[in-house]
């Protein structure tokens, strides 16, 4: 049997070390749950990883990108802060993936389909909705072009308003 060591150099019981470590928060464990405080440094960029096969959360070295991953597939979502923007995007490996850009005056950038559902979209002060393509639905936003084709093609002279069609 061995007693409580005394100096750095003395033999240490497996029932002192496991006291000494125990709710000790500078010991990081591989296993089970844990809260860790304060600020940790990495020398590499650290991988929170589920498992090798599924998905894992990397944080780039210079604290730049979060990148979340699926390994079943090449596509990744990627938050980045760099030169004064913000920018979500999903990485499918060719470099034109679908992303959200908050530029530094706050003005956001979409590329790729925006859709909303079950909402509106309100245009405040002097916003204006550009790009619109040719009218092929009844449902259809209409460009300038369209209209001022339509009311030209209505005609002129005077027209008789109908107060309560039936």
């Amino acid at each position: 049997n061995c007693s409580d060591p005394q100096s750095a150099q003395d033999v240490a019981t497996k029932a002192y070390v496991d006291g000494a470590t125990t709710g000790d928060s500078t010991i990081v464990r591989t296993s089970g749950n844990q809260t860790i405080g304060g600020t940790k440094t990495f020398s590499t960029a650290p991988i929170f990883q589920q498992d090798a096969s599924s998905r894992s959360m990397y944080i780039d070295g210079a604290g730049n990108i979060i990148q979340f991953r699926n390994a079943a597939s090449a596509n990744k979502w990627e938050v980045v802060g760099r030169d004064g923007q913000f920018y979500i995007y999903k990485n499918d490996g060719t470099g034109s993936g679908t992303k959200w850009q908050i530029d530094g005056s706050g003005n956001h950038n979409f590329t790729g389909v925006v859709t909303l559902n079950s909402g509106s979209l309100t245009l405040s002060g002097t916003g204006r909705i550009q790009g619109i393509d040719t009218v092929t639905s009844g449902t259809d936003a209409a460009n300038k072009n369209y209209v001022d084709t339509a009311v030209a093609g209505a005609g002129s002279g005077t027209f008789l308003t109908i107060a309560n069609p039936t």
